[in-house]
Parts: structure tokens; sequence; C-alpha cells
């Protein structure tokens, strides 16, 4: 559903933005840099690509936990910090 959203129609933004609430719900969490505390818990890959692809301004906006349209940056920027520890080399430039 996130490719078809991302590459073909995003008339099914809705129902990434309820995968990127799910997600933190499960595991107990507001915000997607509060997973820095669950990494060893969650798969690998899972976190990669929700963190990558999932924790995107355009989604984030409608979240309850942001204030502004700079919270919402400012949580990409501590997203992209987690994130890039996980890539490898030439997975970076993809970030």
């Amino acid at each position: 559903m996130d490719i078809y959203t991302r590459f073909i129609n995003d008339s099914r933004i809705s129902q990434r933005r309820y995968a990127y609430d799910d997600f933190l719900t499960a595991h107990g969490l507001k915000r997607p840099s509060e997973l820095r505390t669950l990494i060893a818990e969650v798969d690998r890959n899972q976190l990669v690509y929700y963190l990558r692809y999932i924790c995107v301004p355009e989604v984030m906006e409608i979240s309850i936990s942001f204030e502004n349209s700079q919270q919402v940056e400012d949580e990409r920027l501590m997203v992209a910090r987690l994130l890039i520890p996980k890539l490898n080399y030439a997975q970076l430039s993809l970030v």
C-alpha cells in the first residue's frame, strides 16, 4: 500500500497515515523518535522501512503529537538520526 501511494496514486494516503499511527500505538509511543528505546526489540527491516518511508512529513503532519510544521520537521531530523546508523553506505544517498 505504501509503495502504491508513493509511486502510483496518493488516493490511499489516509491508510498510510493509519499505518503510521498503528505502529506507534502498538509500541506504546507517541512519536517515531521514541523508537530509539525499542531498537533492539523491533525487527530491523520493519524499523528501517517505517522510519525511512512512513515517517515522512506528509504523513506525520496529521499526528496530534505535533503542534506545527516546525515540530514535524524537527521530528523528521530525529528520525534521520535514528535511521542513518541502520543503513549501509549504498543506502545513505536514498535517505
